[in-house]
């Protein structure tokens, strides 16, 4: 049986190359916005992991990922944006490096009731 994690957040999927701020020398930094994005994948998902009893996958593992994405709009980013700031964020909880990801998916679902997404990580 191949090993998957399932990952559920109540919140909406934000695009990181949407909330790069340049500041007035040129330098580019992420918003605030983002880092408390950020940190709301990072705590939800130790949560998810501690009370499901799972273990992230070990290093050098390939791995798919599919993302499931539900917007209440068609106001979001785009689709080929949001999976950069998702798998940056599981970085040391679900697996060591977000390279071990070699396949994937990420489907779009608009005029949802609700801003949510569902992650699923298993091994190649």
């Amino acid at each position: 049986m191949t090993k998957e994690i399932t990952l559920e957040f109540d919140f909406k999927l934000i695009s990181k190359d949407n909330e790069k701020i340049q500041n007035r020398t040129g330098k580019y930094f992420l918003s605030k916005k983002y880092k408390d994005f950020e940190k709301l994948i990072k705590d939800s998902t130790f949560v998810q992991m501690h009370n499901n009893k799972l273990d992230s996958f070990a290093p050098g593992v390939q791995l798919k990922m599919e993302i499931f994405a539900y917007f209440k709009t068609k106001v979001h980013a785009d689709m080929w944006n949001l999976p950069k700031s998702l798998s940056d964020a599981l970085q040391g909880i679900v697996y060591k490096n977000d390279k071990q990801i070699k396949a994937g998916t990420i489907s779009i679902t608009e005029g949802w009731d609700e801003d949510k997404f569902t992650v699923y990580v298993n091994q190649l």
